[in-house]
């Protein structure tokens, strides 16, 4: 039963999904603790920081907005990178695979 559970979790390490996986339960799990935390506890914390907690609403929208808009930007530059990159690797291919074909009849 032990080589049983250690061979399966041999598998499950070597997996593609499993550190995303374990990454998104500890996410879950830690929201959770955090938020139950949050409701129990009761800290003057706004007051101390009044400039940092004390946005609300048109913040937090403001915050969202800048940081998906970068996100756009980042992928549109990466997205507009790759198809120059693709292409002139593709015409680099094609003339390697030309040029070995050539010393390949030679030889």
């Amino acid at each position: 039963m032990l080589r049983k559970l250690h061979h399966w979790w041999q598998e499950s390490r070597s997996s593609f999904w499993f550190v995303p996986a374990v990454m998104v339960l500890v996410a879950v799990v830690l929201a959770i603790v955090l938020i139950t935390v949050d409701a129990t506890v009761n800290l003057p914390i706004f007051g101390r920081w009044p400039l940092l907690f004390d946005s609300g609403a048109a913040g937090a929208r403001g915050l969202l907005t800048a940081v998906a808009g970068s996100m756009i930007t980042v992928a549109g530059v990466v997205f507009s990178s790759i198809v120059p990159t693709t292409r002139k690797c593709s015409s680099f291919v094609s003339i390697l695979k030309s040029s070995t074909a050539k010393v390949c009849r030679m030889g």
